[in-house]
């Protein structure tokens, strides 16, 4: 009541110092005050009350249309109708079959992957079962030719009498020096070769001992074109004839190669389709752009670092280093040493006459020959 006195004294502009009422008001007493007032507030409430009906009224009026009948007015809530609540049932009934329809695909689906997968999982199965006998099987084999009189311990023994080691820290296989050997001394390996083969043949083997001599000859053949080849190419200042010869030798290695199921690395690449052009455009030809000098100081020095690794003081162990390679390249000591091992020697097939530079020349030839003539086992 004091908040609406309040407000009625501002709108009648008492103690505002504005107006003519606030002359009148000044000669009123208190309690004529209040009542004026009193009186102002209620006739104020009135009026709002009218105003509001009318309003009301105004938006009732403005809700009919000219035939009396109910307007909706924009932006109030639209009461749904029947039919459109049958609409929206009807497409969410249609919803609901498709969704259920497209399950019953896909657990369709889910049901033949998961045989497919239960195929593959038993067929795996048994692959890896199968896979674990042979590799018993393999490994009882092994064990087998690895004794001091199976076929792998009589392999190697033709192997050690020409000096190549099977080294173990290179996974069992043969270094570029071990391999250089087995090219020099081919004839002679894989003819051992093929007698072991024939001898350790097992029961069940497909081979017949023809099969067995065909293989080997094959192998060495390759091995034979290979060693001409390299031979050519490592020729110093080569004539028009070495590159010509290089160039046979060359295409029957290559041919004979994939023939018995090698793969073409990009060395073999480089001796087919390079090496010819660069024997004639390179002066001294590639004989003279060898690195094996480069080898051997390395296979050399680090010989020499093992052998003298304890040393601590770097100066006492340079010149140990020294003093051992000056003692090795003394021409006098080197004789001594080679006298000594021929006389402890058992006699290495590498002494024999057709190891000597001569009978491979005379190898190579006959190979490359009986290539181009049809007579090798493997022809064009």
């Amino acid at each position: 009541k004091i908040k609406a006195r309040e407000k009625a004294l501002k709108q009648l502009g008492v103690g505002n110092g504005e107006g003519d009422e606030e002359e009148d008001f000044e000669h009123m007493s208190n309690d004529e005050l209040i009542n004026e007032v009193d009186a102002f507030v209620v006739e104020s409430d009135a009026g709002n009350l009218e105003d509001n009906e009318e309003e009301s009224n105004e938006e009732e009026e403005d809700n009919i249309d000219v035939d009396g009948n109910a307007v909706e007015a924009e932006g109030d809530d639209v009461t749904p109708d029947k039919n459109d609540n049958n609409d929206g049932n009807t497409a969410l009934t249609q919803k609901i079959k498709q969704l259920e329809e497209e399950l019953r695909k896909l657990s369709a689906d889910a049901k033949a992957r998961q045989k497919q997968r239960y195929t593959i999982a038993t067929r795996l199965k048994k692959a890896r079962a199968f896979y674990t006998r042979l590799k018993e099987r393999l490994t009882s084999m092994r064990s087998e030719r690895r004794r001091k009189d199976g076929m792998e311990a009589k392999m190697e023994e033709v192997l050690k009498k020409v000096n190549v080691e099977i080294q173990r820290y290179h996974g069992g296989s043969l270094t570029g020096k071990d391999i250089l050997k087995v090219v020099a001394n081919a004839t002679f390996i894989f003819d051992e070769f093929a007698k072991i083969f024939k001898e350790f043949k097992r029961e069940d083997c497909v081979l017949e001992d023809s099969d067995i001599t065909k293989l080997c000859e094959e192998h060495k053949l390759v091995f034979l074109l290979w060693d001409g080849a390299f031979s050519c190419a490592r020729t110093i200042n080569p004539k028009e004839q070495d590159v010509k010869m290089y160039k046979r030798f060359v295409d029957a290695a290559v041919f004979c190669h994939m023939k018995i199921g090698c793969s073409v690395t990009p060395k073999v690449h480089l001796m087919l389709k390079h090496v010819v052009q660069q024997m004639k455009s390179f002066p001294g030809g590639l004989g003279d752009k060898m690195e094996d000098w480069v080898e051997l100081m390395h296979q050399t020095g680090q010989r020499l670092r093992v052998r003298f690794r304890t040393v601590k003081c770097v100066r006492k162990r340079a010149k140990a280093m020294a003093r051992t390679i000056q003692l090795d390249s003394n021409p006098a000591i080197n004789k001594q040493i080679g006298g000594v091992a021929d006389r402890a020697s058992r006699g290495s097939y590498s002494k024999n006459k057709d190891s000597t530079s001569e009978g491979k020349e005379e190898r190579r030839i006959a190979a490359l020959t009986a290539f181009e003539r049809g007579d090798a086992v493997i022809c064009k």
